[in-house]
């Protein structure tokens, strides 16, 4: 076992926001017109314009039931918050970020692999259905006591990444799946994960994409009646990744830029609101970043 390290949970603005919905939808509108800037067509950039001029219409004659109460949670507070219908309805990250793990799973001789903010065990479940000896951390209690329903008889533990409490090179492979990036700092996170992969061990590290995180893509927790709560996501651009994986002797074996699909849509609400915008913003946008990792013998 490690000694544990101080950990300071990043500062939350506390209070709740209002926002109007409309602040969304016209981003939606924005990023629709500015990705057609230049290539696209006189006759859809005239729709968007029209379509958010009727937005800011309706707004400005809108009552207080078009705005949303927004509140941010630290990680643990959202999760434990998230807990019960997190896995009822996955998102459209969530399931491009299971897709591409299990892809880069494919061919890993099984052994003893650890998941790192684990969840609910979702990707626990896929590493036990490969043959591994599973081990769990998470930050939230509730999403344990979910996985332990998940994975009877696997040992999970309440943990911080950036200060897991296991000795150095005990696991053949490390998955996290949508959880780096609610970490403001990256390099102790890889740290950690490097620490504990055996030489010549993989790591597999999906997570939301980096140009999505700078568009506002943050972990929405439902909460119903106009509100939302989410966990906040940190920028980590592809280069800060390949220095943190250098500084800990991790290779870079293989990576994906998932997506976002016709299938796989970023918002139901926009699709169903401005279903053109919606699509002309989001499809093909990057989704999901993944990493395969091999540790250096």
């Amino acid at each position: 076992m490690t000694d544990a390290h101080d950990f300071r949970e990043p500062a939350v603005p506390a209070g709740p926001k209002t926002f109007p919905f409309v602040h969304y939808l016209l981003g939606v509108e924005g990023l629709a017109l500015l990705r057609s800037w230049l290539v696209g067509d006189a006759a859809a950039s005239a729709a968007r314009i029209a379509e958010a001029a009727e937005l800011c219409r309706r707004w400005s004659a809108r009552s207080p039931s078009g705005d949303v109460v927004v509140e941010e949670s630290p990680v643990p507070d959202g999760y434990e918050t998230w807990s019960a219908s997190y896995d009822d309805s996955p998102n459209a990250v969530m399931v491009l970020a299971d897709r591409a793990l299990e892809r880069a799973l494919s061919g890993i001789p099984a052994g003893r692999a650890l998941d790192v903010a684990c969840g609910t065990g979702r990707q626990g479940e896929r590493l036990r259905s490969l043959g591994h000896q599973v081990v769990g951390v998470d930050r939230s209690p509730t999403m344990l006591a979910r996985a332990r329903q998940q994975l009877p008889g696997s040992g999970l533990v309440v943990a911080d990444m950036g200060a897991l409490p296991f000795a150095s090179g005990g696991f053949d492979v490390v998955t996290c799946c949508l959880g780096l990036a609610h970490q403001d700092d990256l390099r102790r996170a890889v740290g950690e994960i490097g620490r504990l992969l055996r030489p010549g061990g993989h790591a597999i590290l999906c997570d939301v994409h980096p140009t999505l995180v700078l568009l506002g893509g943050h972990a929405v927790v439902p909460l119903g009646e106009g509100r939302v709560g989410f966990v906040r996501n940190h920028h980590h651009s592809h280069s800060a990744y390949l220095k943190a994986f250098a500084e800990h002797r991790l290779d870079v074996v293989d990576s994906a830029e998932p997506v976002f699909t016709e299938e796989c849509r970023v918002s139901m609400s926009a699709a169903t609101q401005v279903p053109e915008a919606a699509r002309a913003a989001f499809t093909g946008l990057p989704a999901v970043l993944m990493w395969k990792l091999r540790r250096a013998r």
